[in-house]
């Protein structure tokens, strides 16, 4: 921390010991008290301050001053005249309190915290806070257990204030801050579930999912697989409605989406199954049943379509190099003209590697979008591998006879 800390206008700063930049932000307090709570308020914490004053007892000093963090936040100084800014007493007295708190131990600090954070969320109309939260913030140490509850006021306060583009940035180094910090398993899920909100309101819906994600791993080892049940909804309903999003089964796999089998969540969960194991038939049968699950979740249907018609194609050109178009309309339920159409569009997409020969009217595939691996592409994955080794064998065994040649 820097010797010197110039704050704001009022040129105040905090010498090695931090004396006389005290004594001039307790003189912020007298006016501001007079005004708010009487003259004799303002007696009763000058005389106060006189017995602490220079005495080095941190936490008696920040006992004093961190109650009058709320009695300057709604104190509006006097301009003076020619002036065109207004002095910001409240930011310049906080600079000073924090300049105290980051000299003290460790105990002393965790009870500023707790006292420091509510006046500083109170208002979350001021931008300001959300800077005056980070500032707190780095003054603890690394490894401070508060720093996790200074976290997570400025995820809430940030998402309060619209602040969320400010603070996203940051949220990159989330794995290694949690590191840091002695968190149970609870406590680390409300802070995933926090950031993959903001993440989901500012329209980052593939950084929120892959948070979500985070999120429910904490839970695949240890703890009540479940308790993150709202996080595996949102996480599957935004599976479902990302357009790009045609691989469900590492959303699957995870014990809390499998979880909601046993909750009022379970036809939520077939629904994204179908999208590992299903067709557009299956698709449309389950549509026609439970329409509400759709409405109730806000789920696209249109999106789940086009989905399970892209997926219906790679399934084909997965059984085979060549596909009469015919096929290809009946697996869409589609004319061949439109089957072609859809071709083309999974062609773009990155589903298939493929071309139609229109003058044999059948898709002529390279390679295709792997829909998912069961045991029979295991095996199959299996057996592939076994003969890569065996044609590398054969290989080596060639060159050896060469060298010996």
């Amino acid at each position: 921390m820097a010797t010197f800390i110039n704050i704001s206008e009022n040129n105040l700063s905090v010498d090695e010991n931090q004396v006389e930049g005290v004594k001039k932000a307790s003189e912020l307090v007298v006016p501001a008290l007079t005004e708010k709570k009487g003259a004799a308020a303002a007696k009763e914490f000058e005389e106060k301050f006189a017995t602490l004053y220079g005495d080095g007892d941190k936490a008696a000093l920040l006992e004093l001053f961190l109650p009058q963090l709320t009695v300057l936040a709604e104190y509006e100084p006097a301009v003076e005249e020619g002036s065109e800014k207004k002095p910001q007493h409240f930011e310049a007295f906080y600079a000073v309190t924090l300049s105290i708190l980051a000299t003290a131990e460790r105990a002393v600090q965790a009870k500023a915290v707790e006292k420091i954070l509510p006046q500083l969320i109170a208002n979350s109309t001021d931008p300001t806070r959300l800077r005056l939260l980070m500032i707190l913030y780095n003054t603890l140490e690394v490894d401070h257990p508060s720093r996790a509850a200074v976290f997570t006021a400025v995820l809430d306060y940030g998402n309060a204030a619209g602040l969320s583009s400010v603070i996203l940035p940051y949220c990159s180094m989330l794995g290694e801050w949690l590191q840091d910090w002695d968190l149970n398993l609870d406590q680390k899920a409300d802070i995933y579930g926090k950031v993959a909100t903001m993440q989901r309101s500012a329209g980052s819906v593939q950084k929120s999912r892959a948070t979500f994600i985070a999120l429910l791993d904490l839970y695949e080892n240890e703890g009540d697989a479940t308790k993150p049940a709202d996080a595996a909804v949102t996480l599957i309903c935004d599976t479902l409605n990302a357009p790009d999003a045609m691989d469900v089964s590492d959303v699957l796999v995870r014990k809390p989406v499998q979880a909601l089998a046993s909750t009022k969540h379970k036809l939520l969960l077939e629904l994204c199954t179908l999208f590992r194991d299903g067709n557009l038939t299956m698709l449309n049968d389950f549509h026609k049943k439970n329409g509400a699950v759709f409405k109730e979740h806000k789920i696209d249907f249109a999106v789940c379509e086009t989905k399970m018609k892209m997926l219906a194609l790679s399934t084909l050109a997965g059984a085979a190099t060549e596909m009469p178009l015919a096929d290809v309309a009946k697996a869409l339920q589609a004319s061949e003209e439109e089957a072609e159409k859809w071709v083309v569009m999974a062609v773009n997409a990155g589903i298939l590697n493929a071309r139609v020969d229109q003058l044999r009217r059948v898709v002529l595939v390279k390679s295709s979008f792997q829909r998912s691996f069961g045991p029979e592409e295991w095996t199959k994955l299996h057996s592939q591998v076994g003969q890569w080794i065996e044609n590398l064998e054969k290989l080596q065994g060639v060159f050896a006879a060469t060298r010996s040649a």
